[in-house]
Order: C-alpha cells, then structure tokens, then sequence
C-alpha cells in the first residue's frame, strides 16, 4: 500500500479523477485496501460487482465473452491441466464443482488462483500467449510464459509436459 500511495498521487496529479474501480466481489481485506488508497488521494471507491454471486459471475464472464485462463493455481482441486485453459461453460462449471468439494472461492477472491485475461468484449485484439505450466513446491502450478504479444484471435500454446 505505501509503494501505491506515490503513485496514485501521482496519477491523481496527471489525470483528474475521483474514484477509484474495484473489481473485487467478496474480499473486505481488498475493499478496506481500495478504500485507504482512494482516501489518500480524496477519491472514492466505486465496486460494481461487489457481493455477485461467485458461481454465476464466473458463468457470466464466459457467457458474455470474456477469455481468460489460470495463470497460477494454488489450492486444493486445481492442478496443472488448469492452468493456461482457455475457460469455457465446461471449464467454469468444473471449477464450480471443484470449489464446492474443496471449499475455495470460485472467483479466485482468496488467492486460490490467479487469473489473465486475454480476451474481452471491450478489447479490440486478443492477446496470444505462449508458455508451460510449471510446478512449483507445495503443490502450486503456474504458468510460465516465453512469449505474450496482441494478435488477432486470443489462444493459449502450451508446451507438452
């Protein structure tokens, strides 16, 4: 939070606003977080998706055209055929499945995973990735990225394990 404090400042100085987007749906440690920053600099905080659903809202991001793909998995039920999937109806619904057996949040708010979007409605190209998924101790998986450019169509190569 210090280390964003100048920076913010900074921004606040360059580009006039007065509030700050959160994208988080459930974690208070991060709503508490925004709220300090925006204080600091005399902005609010604006959360939109604040208290959704966590199941539906992963269902809606794929219904509604986002791409996006674990980059890092980090608890109990994902492991590294997770990572670097495109998510589909398919995938989300796995994972949903998932989170009720182990007991994560499915929208990743505890860290469970974490996330790169590749593709949204609002993005006029796609981002290309091309990587492998490593395994790391304590049984985390992330993925390693060699090249990651815009392209027209967004995807995922991933090298064989």
């Amino acid at each position: 939070m210090e280390e964003l404090k100048p920076v913010l400042a900074r921004l606040k100085g360059e580009a006039e606003f007065d509030t700050i987007v959160l994208g988080g749906i459930a974690s208070r440690y991060q709503l508490e977080r925004a709220k300090a920053l925006a204080g600091h600099v005399g902005a609010r905080v604006y959360a939109p998706l604040w208290g959704v659903d966590p199941e539906n809202h992963l269902l809606n991001l794929v219904r509604e055209g986002f791409k996006f793909i674990i980059s890092r998995a980090a608890t109990m039920g994902l492991g590294p055929r997770h990572v670097g999937r495109v998510f589909d109806e398919d995938l989300a619904r796995e994972v949903i499945a998932l989170s009720r057996k182990y007991g994560f949040n499915p929208a990743f708010e505890g860290g469970e995973a974490e996330t790169l979007v590749l593709s949204a409605p609002h993005y006029r190209r796609g981002i290309c990735v091309r990587g492998k998924v490593a395994s790391l101790p304590g049984e985390v998986y992330e993925l390693v990225v060699y090249d990651m450019r815009l392209c027209g169509e967004a995807r995922v190569e991933l090298e064989p394990p």
